[in-house]
Order: C-alpha cells, then structure tokens, then sequence
C-alpha cells in the first residue's frame, strides 16, 4: 500500500510540474499571418514586439515578413521636423491626388500629443533622404500610439515627402485626432501611398489590418 501510494504521489507531481505556466517569459502577442483581399498581400509574423520600426517589404509574390528594429537601435532623436516643408515639396502640383479620413479616436492629454508627435518626428527622421522602394509598410509605435507609411506598389518615400503628406492629414484632422490620407503624386514617383496616424491596435495601411497591441 505504501509503494502504492508513492507512486500516486509521484505521477501527480509529474503532471502538475508538466502542467504549470511558465511566467517567467514576456507576454507578447503570437506571431501571425494576415491577408489582404484588398490588395492580395501577405503579411507574416505580424506579432507585437515593443517599441520600434515595424517593416513588411513585400516581395514579388505580395508576401512579407515583418522585421523589427527597437528605438534604441534606430538611432534617431524626437528633434521638432522643420517649421516649413523642403521648397520642392511646398508646391501645389495638379497631379497630387491625395484623400485624408479623419478618426474619430481624439485624444486631449498632453502626453498623447507629445507620443502623436515623436512617432512622426522619428519616422520622418529614419526615412531621411528619398529613396526608391519596393511595396513596402511601415509602422512606428512608441507608447501607445503609432504612425505609418504603405507603399502598395514600388515608389519614392523620404523624410519631406513623409512630413509633407503627414501634416496635410494632422492639419485636417487637427493635432487631438488620427487619422490617414491616401493617393498618388506621379511627379515625385509616388504611385499609390497611404499616410496617418493611429492608437496602437488601431486600423492602418489595410481597412482589416490591426497589429497586436501590448499587453
């Protein structure tokens, strides 16, 4: 009976020490996949990984897996961008055609603002100069905000040209709200592009298209 019971004991603390959860590791959201019926895009490892630069650069079969850049990795500052817009930007050109939509997720809280506005300053600061690049999205989250960037077909994308169409969307939807713009300029190579802000687990690039927010 006793060596019974021993073994009892023995398969018990077994299936518990099999079964327990392990706590030790940092909770984040699963890596995924996620389809576009809009676009026909694949998006891989679509997980929440921390502050930092999210890229899905798309390959010539429309699928992408997301690379993950921390802050501290990018090595760029939240310096105010420039007061005005690059000279060859600041003209109205006829074929600009660039539709913004307003969110109605607003914000009043000083500290919102300042994340709204560092997740601009560090994307505009990134891109730097312009630079052609395949289909490409890009999303940049600090806090719990984020802004982005979708290139759906192969373009141009720079620091003036990010800031130039980012401010047409925070000036008609004003500092407090998010929101995005979308559209092509063919004269400075931007074929079809769509720019905004969001919350971070809001929608951006793809009307379906959510990454995980934090836990």
């Amino acid at each position: 009976m006793c060596i019974l019971t021993l073994l009892l004991t023995l398969l018990l603390t077994i299936s518990n020490t099999l079964g327990a959860p392990a706590n030790t590791l940092p909770i984040r959201a699963e890596p995924g996949t996620y389809h576009s019926a809009s676009t026909g895009l694949y998006l891989h490892n679509t997980g929440y990984q921390g502050e930092g630069l999210y890229q899905a650069v798309f390959d010539d079969s429309g699928s992408a897996t997301i690379d993950f850049t921390t802050l501290d990795e990018l090595n760029i500052t939240t310096t105010p961008p420039p007061a005005e817009d690059d000279p060859s930007m600041v003209h109205k050109s006829t074929s600009i055609n660039f539709n913004v939509h307003c969110s109605k997720d607003c914000s009043f809280d000083l500290e919102s603002w300042q994340e709204m506005d560092d997740t601009q300053r560090m994307m505009a600061d990134w891109f730097g100069g312009p630079v052609e690049r395949k289909a490409t999205w890009y999303w940049l989250v600090r806090g719990q905000h984020l802004s982005y960037i979708c290139l759906y077909k192969q373009g141009v994308v720079s620091r003036d040209l990010f800031n130039f169409f980012m401010n047409d969307v925070r000036n008609s939807c004003s500092r407090y709200c998010n929101g995005y713009g979308r559209g092509n300029w063919p004269e400075a190579h931007v074929w079809d592009m769509s720019v905004g802000n969001a919350n971070l687990g809001g929608t951006i690039c793809d009307k379906h298209f959510t990454p995980p927010p934090s836990h």
